[in-house]
């Protein structure tokens, strides 16, 4: 299944990638993710400290800003997260590739949610679905911020 899951997720990105860019959605600029082999990925493997995964401003700076987002990809759980700054001192961070067909889902600003530009889902912040064609939520992670660096606890995706 991983090799499938791999497969699926790096076809998709070749397709949705420039439909993303397009639309002026943010998404990884990758035509595959999550190989321990793939050293040379634009989406950074970030190694977790138990259950914590923490990203640094200064090596994502993205997230120096609203609705700046940042990618990582845990290799042992095949997990790509997705981290959105939604004010100041706040972030939320979800699995991010839909439950749908597995392709990267954006982050909207304006609306803090999120959207996959493959079929149309909607997720709202905490990754409940808004509308289909999915009803599989996006696992949310709950996320802390020090002022230099953004912790996130991916416990849930180890359950």
């Amino acid at each position: 299944m991983a090799t499938r899951r791999r497969f699926v997720r790096t076809a998709c990105s070749a397709v949705i990638l420039s439909d993303l860019v397009t639309i002026g959605c943010s998404a990884p600029s990758v035509t595959n993710i999550g190989d321990d082999d793939d050293a040379g990925s634009p989406v950074p493997t970030v190694t977790p400290n138990g259950n914590l995964v923490t990203l640094t401003l200064a090596d994502y700076p993205n997230l120096m800003q609203v609705d700046g987002v940042a990618f990582g990809y845990v290799a042992s759980l095949q997990l790509t997260i997705l981290v959105a700054r939604t004010s100041e001192t706040t972030f939320i961070a979800v699995d991010g590739v839909c439950t749908h067909r597995n392709c990267y889902v954006a982050f909207q600003g304006a609306s803090d949610d999120f959207y996959c530009n493959c079929h149309g889902a909607r997720f709202a912040a905490d990754g409940t679905v808004v509308s289909g064609p999915t009803s599989i939520p996006l696992l949310s992670f709950p996320t802390t911020f020090d002022g230099s660096a953004v912790t996130v606890d991916i416990s849930s995706a180890t359950a």
